[in-house]
């Protein structure tokens, strides 16, 4: 064997291009021998670490999403003013409901986003343990909102003066026009939310069934086939149990997360924008048909182009990551907030914005208007979310619920 520690022979050739002090060391030629780098040993990724770092990038995703969604949520209440409106010409009848479309694909999010963050805690759950884990968090803030909208509008309806004279009017015209906020204002949200979460939780052993799935969908169906033939009331807010899907729609997408982010990631950006293009544009046409048959609620937003449109919307939301400096507006801390207090500031804001629109004669001119309820939306969600921050950080914060 060749010993390292002898020089190393070297040609005449090679020797005349050393220096004479190099050729007569002894050791010319020896190598010092590098001792090998023992690399640290890396931790082997395992499935579990995988889903938890799947889970945290899908929990800064969802509350983006949550964001979008009640900016959609509040984009539709503020056109109000339009959806009923008569437009003529063919253009403008387009653009009511482009318009209109767009805010009503954040409610079947919301749902979705629901399932999403109790598909863990489901199973701890009956139906009264999930009534006292959200009294605090989620039912007392709904009911004190509730409660101050409609006492702001009884006191705009009677007076201050009244109310104080005719205490058993006063507290007839509060039940009524409570009734009418539960059923036909943004509060309806909250009491079918926790009503589908119940029915979950009481049949919650079949929850990871298909078939169970498979039935929920057919009953959200039979509500968007409803808005055709009227065989029970049409009115969305009252389809309490259509929604339950959405929900565990959200569970699924949850428990199956890895399987959900190969399907996105095999999904182009051109697919998923294509399929979100070619539903938005469904959506538009099947209110049109509703509309045109008279259907009492032709936007609603269980209608079933717009059920797919929102699970797309939602899908692509969850594949992209390009929109995270969102999260420094921090929505898992505000869009509660701004839930609950959004009503009242556009039942304040737009009777202003109203009279702007008839006394400049805006009102056969739809662009100028969407234009203006632009502004009157930027108004709202601004001083929405400042509202609520300053909420957040006084002692009246509890109302706008506690953690949990």
């Amino acid at each position: 064997m060749l010993n390292t520690m002898q020089p190393v022979a070297t040609t005449p050739s090679f020797n005349f291009f050393l220096t004479a002090e190099v050729q007569q060391n002894p050791n010319y030629g020896y190598i010092e021998p590098t001792p090998l780098r023992v690399l640290p040993k890396q931790p082997a990724r395992t499935v579990e670490a995988d889903n938890v770092t799947l889970a945290q990038q899908y929990a800064s995703r969802i509350n983006i999403i949550r964001l979008i969604a009640i900016a959609s949520v509040v984009w539709g209440h503020c056109l109000y003013s339009i959806e009923h409106k008569v437009f003529f010409k063919q253009n403008e009848q387009i653009i009511q409901t482009v318009l209109l479309e767009t805010g009503r694909i954040g409610t079947v999010m919301f749902f979705i986003i629901s399932g999403f963050l109790i598909n863990d805690k489901l199973s701890r759950f009956n139906p009264l343990g999930y009534l006292r884990y959200r009294l605090f968090s989620l039912i007392l803030p709904w009911a004190i909102f509730l409660s101050s909208f409609t006492f702001i509008q009884t006191m705009r309806e009677l007076g201050l003066q009244q109310m104080v004279h005719n205490p058993h009017h006063t507290i007839v015209v509060m039940l009524g026009l409570f009734r009418i906020f539960l059923f036909h204002s943004a509060y309806w949200f909250i009491p079918v939310s926790i009503l589908s979460v119940m029915v979950l939780v009481m049949f919650k052993q079949y929850v990871k069934n298909l078939w169970f799935g498979v039935l929920l969908a057919c009953v959200t169906l039979f509500y968007g086939v409803n808005l055709y033939y009227a065989w029970i009331p049409v009115d969305h807010t009252k389809a309490f149990i259509g929604y339950i899907f959405f929900l565990w729609l959200g569970m699924q997408i949850k428990t199956h997360s890895a399987t959900v982010q190969n399907i996105l990631n095999h999904l182009s950006w051109p697919v998923l924008s294509g399929l979100l293009a070619l539903f938005f544009i469904a959506a538009c046409f099947e209110a049109i048909k509703l509309n045109s048959i008279g259907c009492a609620d032709p936007y609603a937003s269980i209608k079933i182009s717009n059920s797919i449109l929102s699970v797309i919307a939602f899908l692509t939301l969850l594949k992209s990551s390009r929109m995270k400096r969102l999260n420094r507006l921090n929505p898992q801390n505000y869009v509660y907030g701004i839930y609950l207090m959004h009503c009242i500031i556009i039942t304040e804001l737009m009777p202003y914005v109203n009279t702007f629109i008839a006394h400049y004669k805006f009102n056969n001119n739809l662009p100028a208007m969407a234009l203006i309820l632009g502004i009157a939306f930027s108004i709202t969600i601004t001083i929405n979310y400042l509202i609520i921050m300053i909420l957040k950080r006084s002692a009246l914060s509890f109302i706008l619920g506690i953690t949990r």
